[in-house]
């Protein structure tokens, strides 16, 4: 079955699918929503944890210190129906993950308030153009019950503890909630006993939160404000929350399986011993609820962020195989050695429904790991992206040797490759025959000439799916192919109206807006364009949403290039579906 054109049914926006499923990509994680969402929910609606309401906490006065649950007033929390709906509300509740100063207290000085004051502030900027006047905030301190100046709690206070503890996993998990981790320790010249200066990543309940927090979060859910930069930025007025997370976006800790994550607390302190096999069986529940039903498995790795060393990447790798129903897997902007990218398309190979694998980005190999596609065949692969990677000439050939193992590919996306050059061009094109089912084939701004091309004209017409051709960018491409294609266009289907690319549009960029446009990434050609999206994850440019054929822009007004507008016009087609970038 070839991609079409389909309305969402929980969003109603239009999507490009290559099955017959009926959900776009951002409503594809329903069901992990609704798993969790529903959990958290009836804890909060019970009024446990209790959540902080941010604009009752910025109204205190700039040295306020955070006070512990019991002692704080009935108006510094939000009510617990409200909490249960911040909760499911995009950027509606902010969750903070932070290492503790001192035993008793975790913020005495207020170092770590005055950098969350600062965020709270624009945040509640940002996000209250979407008519919202609340925001919530979870804080272990202000939102579970804590113990008394006698270090004890009452057995009420213990059972409200116990079940406001059930959350904390879901609550840093959750795909709607802000997690913002406050990174940054204090100097101290001569700490007490009791101060606890011990870095974030060293402590067990941190790494906790960070890791289940990588899971599913977007990158603008995730917040680290412990840098000089970021702290200049929360610092300056004139910086807005969406400048802020461009800064802040935090390094993304890797999937790790239950008996991993029990190693590396292993290593970690707790204040209470105790506490260790707590967080240990919260992350194995946490795991075996969403690795069997998560669809989407977006390992990214956040620009800007640091990279994961070797032993971080492999645990990644190891973790794939838990997510057995997972149907698409994004590697976006991670580093990988060609024997990593073989080891991760050996566990890829255990997922039986893989739809769609996306390495852009991904630096580091060189396609030699493709090799690996001959013994681990992906037999569901219907898109295969690698934008702006390493592959290189021969890591091209051996991907095209390996194109067997993936017979229902539609999608082959290889824009801003620099490295290929004719041999491996000649390779693909000599095995494309073999995937019958190919659509869309992505060559923009790659060193792609007339030989490669013309040859690749040739074999167009056997893929009777074949609907779309980037050959954007290409500085090797001249009149002489332009003309071959002009020869060629009548074989070009034409596909969807260019009434229904502009609904489509009109959705895709975001179904809920900003006020203001910022940059980001095109999820087809991977150019950089100002957007006002809510949702990055689904953003497309212009060009790539209207296009079908789309050529180098300098060949427009050659007399090729005319010859070539005007057999489109005689044809028929929509103008906007002919582009030239």
């Amino acid at each position: 079955m070839r991609s079409q054109v389909q309305r969402c049914v929980q969003c109603d926006s239009f999507f490009t699918h290559g099955g017959a499923g009926s959900e776009c990509f951002s409503c594809s994680l329903e069901s992990v929503r609704d798993e969790l969402d529903s959990q958290v929910c009836d804890l909060l609606h019970g009024g446990h944890p209790k959540i902080v309401d941010v604009r009752w906490l910025l109204s205190q006065e700039e040295s306020y210190i955070i006070q512990r649950c019991q002692t704080l007033p009935p108006e510094a929390f939000v009510s617990p129906e409200e909490a249960a709906l911040l909760c499911i509300r995009k950027k509606g509740l902010i969750v903070v993950s932070y290492p503790w100063l001192t035993v008793h207290h975790p913020d005495p000085g207020g170092h770590h308030m005055r950098f969350l004051r600062q965020y709270l502030t624009k945040h509640v900027d940002a996000f209250t153009w979407q008519g919202e006047k609340t925001f919530g905030l979870f804080w272990d301190y202000a939102s579970l019950p804590q113990p008394g100046p006698d270090g004890t709690m009452s057995v009420k206070e213990r059972q409200a503890f116990k079940r406001g503890l059930e959350a904390i996993n879901l609550l840093y998990g959750s795909m709607h909630t802000v997690v913002v981790q406050l990174t940054d320790i204090p100097t101290i010249a001569a700490p007490t006993q009791d101060v606890n200066l011990r870095p974030y990543s060293e402590r067990g309940w941190c790494i906790f939160e960070a890791t289940i927090a990588s899971i599913m979060k977007p990158p603008t859910s995730l917040i680290d404000l412990g840098s000089v930069l970021v702290k200049l930025s929360l610092a300056n007025v004139f910086t807005d929350w969406w400048n802020l997370q461009e800064v802040a976006r935090a390094k993304r800790t890797p999937l790790v399986t239950p008996p991993i994550m029990a190693s590396m607390l292993a290593e970690k302190q707790f204040t209470n011993g105790a506490d260790r096999e707590v967080v240990n069986k919260k992350y194995c529940d946490f795991f075996a609820t969403i690795a069997p039903i998560m669809r989407a498995l977006k390992v990214w790795k956040f620009p800007g962020a640091d990279d994961w060393d070797d032993a971080e990447r492999q645990h990644m790798i190891d973790s794939v195989p838990a997510f057995h129903n997972t149907r698409e897997v994004f590697m976006t902007f991670n580093r990988f050695s060609d024997d990593d990218l073989a080891e991760l398309l050996s566990n890829l190979a255990t997922l039986r429904h893989l739809r769609v694998l996306d390495l852009s980005m991904c630096k580091g190999f060189s396609g030699r790991g493709f090799q690996a596609l001959a013994v681990h065949s992906l037999p569901t692969l219907r898109e295969l992206k690698l934008c702006k990677s390493d592959i290189d000439d021969l890591g091209l050939c051996l991907l095209a040797d390996g194109l067997a193992g993936v017979p229902e590919l539609r999608i082959l996306n290889l824009s801003q490759c620099s490295l290929p050059a004719f041999r491996g061009f000649k390779a693909l094109v000599d095995r494309l025959p073999m995937l019958r089912l190919l659509e869309e084939l992505w060559l923009g701004h790659t060193s792609l000439d007339d030989r490669g091309l013309l040859l690749l004209l040739n074999v167009l017409p056997s893929l009777e799916h074949f609907r779309r051709l980037d050959l954007r960018g290409c500085p090797h491409i001249t009149v002489v192919a332009v003309a071959a294609l002009t020869r060629y266009l009548p074989q070009l289907p034409e596909v969807e109206p260019l009434a229904m690319c502009v609904e489509k549009r009109l959705t895709t960029l975001g179904r809920r807006k900003n006020t203001r446009s910022h940059s980001w990434y095109c999820k087809y050609c991977w150019q950089s364009a100002l957007t006002d999206s809510f949702d990055l994850t689904e953003f497309a440019c212009e060009d790539c949403i209207n296009g079908v054929l789309w050529l180098p822009s300098e060949l427009e007004n050659t007399p090729e290039g005319v010859a070539l507008v005007a057999a489109w016009e005689e044809l028929e087609r929509e103008d906007e579906q002919l582009r030239w970038c």
